[in-house]
């Protein structure tokens, strides 16, 4: 089953530059959850299902970036170090009803990695006020920016899936079924973001600084461990 919806996130930076160049420190995490716990009715000679789903991602990036310019287009290229942290939990939970048997199943499975590793990145920003080289950027620009990583990554997977059949009248036999399985997996794993729209800049000048708001989109390509069921 796949649902859609909205994620929320936050993104932190910091940067010290002189002239075209500096470093920068960005902390993001984006977090996704489908929790539902209510209670559910199923009837007679039916199978219902209840599922949960949460992932939360944690990144930190140390980079040194350079500034230039080439074709009218202000570029921004970078490279330093990530380390990322990924929790992925999903859980199904069924039951169903005969005329003499009462049905029961859960399956949970959970992916836990961290890794560290090499970061690049290289960006673009075109003013959109006039064609040309701009320092400072000031007014509405159109942004663009490609990432791809390569870290050493720890991961553990955990899976337990139960069923249970019970006789609806409480007497005969009584079925059990469980299985568990922990897979633990070291190596190299990849990961890509692609971010475009439009930004626009303007001066702060009682602290001397720069203010930005951005609209656009974002898309990630994260490669998780080899391990699965």
């Amino acid at each position: 089953e796949s649902t859609a919806g909205f994620a929320a996130g936050q993104r932190f930076w910091a940067q010290l530059r002189s002239n075209n160049v500096g470093f920068a420190a960005e902390y993001w995490y984006l977090g996704n959850r489908l929790l539902d716990f209510s209670d559910y009715y199923v009837p007679p000679s039916k199978f219902g299902s209840q599922s949960n789903y949460l992932l939360d991602l944690n990144v930190f990036d140390l980079e040194y970036f350079q500034q230039f310019c080439c074709c009218g287009v202000n570029f921004r290229a970078s490279v330093g170090a990530r380390y990322s942290e990924l929790t992925r939990v999903n859980t199904l939970h069924g039951s169903g009803k005969t005329a003499d048997v009462l049905l029961n199943s859960s399956s949970r499975s959970s992916y836990q990695s961290s890794g560290f590793g090499a970061t690049m990145a290289v960006a673009g920003r075109v003013p959109l006020r006039c064609w040309g080289c701009h320092k400072n950027g000031r007014g509405w620009n159109l942004f663009w920016q490609l990432r791809g990583s390569i870290l050493d990554t720890d991961a553990i997977l955990q899976a337990r899936t139960e069923a249970h059949a019970v006789p609806a009248n409480g007497t005969g036999t009584t079925a059990n079924s469980v299985d568990e399985v922990h897979v633990s997996w070291e190596g190299a794993t990849s990961n890509g973001m692609l971010q475009t729209g439009l930004s626009y800049q303007w001066a702060i000048p009682q602290c001397n600084a720069l203010g930005n708001v951005y609209l656009g989109f974002e898309g990630h390509l994260w490669q998780t461990a080899p391990v699965g069921l």
